[in-house]
């Protein structure tokens, strides 16, 4: 049996083919720049293995840092996640023991009636067959080892296939990880958002009611008539829907806030403050390859190193199958004469087994291998190109929204001294409600369009910190301090 393995391990060191293409990452033009970046930006040289950094720790708010502190142990779509990659660790291990041979053991032992039937015609073969023992016994002691040699390094090319779909897999637990992050913050600032509405609709109302009272007062001197106060009325009405309207938005995002922290909603509450929020400081100078370390390209190419493999392990096999079998044992009518020569016995045997005749078949899956990686490369090269647009759209938001947000506080503030002005004309009977009633509705809209506004810059700034891959901590030693997240 030691023959047989010493053979084997021989047979093992021998250099076998390898049919997949030889790889490289496919290319994308990219260009050299981003369209909507802001004066004094450039492009660094392209570092691997960049590291994403605590990016939330960028917005300054204690209470979302505690939120996401635990994230990655309370979410269940991340905890699957874990377990898959878990899997895909195991298949490697699997794929692995391929190039080793397989060595099992038999024991056995049998024990069998004989036939005592004997010609009726000798008494005296009669009288030897009665004389015979009815029973048998035989124990067997056996060794197997059988090994198919990777030849044509279909083995080594499964190997590679599963350690590119490990990568893969653990590249989608770090994607999902950044993107249940993201949805987070997203889901923080939007519900900071409608809190912040809420107590513009709740002021914009005590306004109302207070328009309401001095339209009352003014049909009993009768300076007013009575389709005045229906008007007030109605827009106290009016207010209520909307803050009712905002109830349920809020709900509805706390609720999304609570799924993501595997809690369930009814145990769950949050209200966090718009005005305590800051933006990040976003440098003015951050490089094109932080993209590099986005999860979902480094999955999509990893995906496409594990159609190449497939290709040779589709080639690999036109050719034929060679398996080696060796056993060695021994077989006695008694277990204490195991291992005496006369009961030793052995074999090896040598196959080769190749197809004929498949109509095709095998010549069919390496073109359907190979139409797999074209596939799989026009799909990284897609999720480079939409990294690109993400990083673009969020840029221009955050380019335009600075002023944006400027112009419209002013606004606001020229709506609320119009308001003031409309108002006291209409205390003192020189202006008419429909005109107060017009100015106040203009100025509700401006107030809840600045939040949003504001909602909106935070959002952006959080989509461009994902859609770079994470925060440049670390990633990017010479940027002032106030920019890096510790």
């Amino acid at each position: 049996m030691f023959r047989c393995i010493l053979l084997f391990m021989m047979i093992f060191t021998l250099q076998a083919c390898d049919f997949s293409p030889r790889y490289a990452v496919p290319f994308v033009n990219t260009g050299t720049h981003f369209k909507e970046v802001p004066e004094g930006w450039k492009i660094a040289q392209p570092q691997d293995q960049l590291p994403k950094g605590s990016w939330w720790s960028l917005f300054q708010n204690s209470e979302l840092n505690k939120l996401l502190e635990n994230i990655e142990f309370e979410n269940q779509s991340i905890l699957a996640l874990k377990e898959q990659y878990k899997q895909a660790n195991e298949l490697v291990i699997q794929a692995r023991t391929s190039f080793f041979p397989v060595i099992t053991n038999t024991t056995s032992v049998l024990r069998r009636r004989n036939s005592t039937s004997a010609s009726a015609s000798s008494s005296s073969s009669s009288t030897l067959t009665a004389g015979r023992s009815k029973y048998s016994k035989n124990y067997l002691f056996q060794i197997d080892a059988g090994w198919e040699p990777d030849l044509w390094g279909s083995v080594r090319n499964n190997v590679k296939s599963n350690i590119a779909n490990k990568e893969a897999v653990k590249d989608q637990l770090e994607n999902g990880i950044l993107s249940v992050k993201a949805s987070l913050v997203q889901a923080y600032y939007q519900l900071a958002t409608l809190d912040e509405i809420e107590k513009i609709l709740k002021n914009t109302s005590d306004s109302y009611k207070k328009l309401l009272t001095i339209t009352h007062h003014r049909y009993k001197a009768g300076t007013a008539a009575r389709q005045d106060i229906l008007l007030a009325d109605n827009l106290t009405k009016k207010i209520e829907i909307a803050f009712e309207n905002n109830k349920i938005g809020r709900a509805e995002y706390e609720h999304a806030i609570a799924i993501l922290l595997g809690k369930v909603p009814a145990h769950f509450t949050l209200t966090p403050q718009l005005e305590k929020l800051q933006k990040p400081s976003i440098p003015s100078l951050i490089p094109s390859e932080l993209l590099e370390r986005r999860p979902d390209i480094a999955q999509a190419e990893r995906l496409v190193f594990q159609a190449n493999a497939q290709i040779g392990i589709a080639i690999s096999a036109l050719f034929p199958v060679v398996s080696l079998i060796a056993n060695e044992g021994s077989s006695s009518q008694s277990y204490k004469k195991w291992f005496s020569i006369p009961t030793l016995f052995w074999l090896l045997e040598a196959n080769a087994v190749t197809t004929l005749f498949d109509a095709g078949l095998k010549v069919s899956k390496i073109r359907q291998a190979r139409s797999v990686l074209e596939q799989l490369i026009a799909t990284y090269r897609q999720t480079v190109l939409t990294a690109f647009q993400e990083v673009e759209d969020n840029l221009v938001s955050l380019k335009y929204l600075d002023d944006e947000i400027l112009k419209q506080a002013e606004f606001v503030k020229n709506a609320r001294q119009i308001v003031e002005i409309a108002m006291n004309q209409y205390k003192s009977g020189t202006a008419q409600l429909y005109d107060v009633v017009t100015f106040q509705i203009d100025l509700l809209n401006s107030e809840i369009d600045l939040v949003t506004l504001k909602g909106r810059e935070m959002v952006s700034a959080a989509l461009l910190i994902k859609s770079l891959g994470g925060g440049w901590a670390n990633a990017l030693p010479d940027l002032p301090k106030k920019c890096i997240a510790k």
